[in-house]
């Protein structure tokens, strides 16, 4: 067992049922392509927080990623502030993934994802833009759920963000997949 610093989550065990098994059309549709729901698990993932500084001639803009440790291939996570003591809680848990990210490479990882936001908003009008990234020393873990569906020997998972509170895509699936059968 491991005490981390987890972000709090908004998402309970039951309200993760609910989430995962969805409702009317949508949970027949599951039932029958993936099976019944056989076991519900939280995990928690380690984060790396950054801030990043993007300089384009008079004007400043700032951000805050937080990049996984694990493989670096989850969405990073938007921040408007640095959370506060009261936005963590601990947990002891067993479910906790390694860290295995050196901090050169998720800084890294949140240059590229910032470089991407600023092209996405337009990146004709910047000019001379530089970006910065600084490592704030946080141990951040955030929380998921993930659902085991199946019949027999074959399974099937889903994924839910236990802090934002919506089901995840195949990245996310593929990134726990990955971990487990490791």
């Amino acid at each position: 067992m491991q005490t981390i610093q987890s972000l709090r989550v908004n998402l309970n065990q039951q309200e993760a049922l609910e989430e995962l098994l969805g409702g009317g059309i949508h949970r027949l549709l599951r039932n029958a392509h993936g099976g019944p729901l056989r076991s519900l698990a939280q995990v928690f993932v380690p984060f790396r927080l950054h801030h990043v500084s993007v300089c384009s001639g008079a004007s400043r803009q700032s951000l805050l990623l937080g990049v996984d440790t694990v493989r670096g291939t989850l969405d990073p996570y938007g921040f408007e502030r640095l959370p506060n003591e009261e936005e963590f809680f601990a947990v002891e848990t067993r479910n906790v993934l390694p860290t295995a990210l050196e901090e050169a490479r998720t800084r890294e990882i949140a240059l590229s994802h910032a470089r991407r936001q600023l092209y996405h908003t337009g990146f004709l009008r910047l000019r001379n833009f530089r970006l910065q990234a600084d490592t704030i020393p946080v141990e951040l873990y955030i929380p998921y759920w993930i659902g085991f569906f199946g019949r027999g020997v074959r399974a099937r998972i889903a994924v839910v963000d236990a802090v934002r509170r919506r089901l995840e895509g195949t990245k996310a699936r593929e990134f726990f997949e990955s971990w487990i059968l490791d």
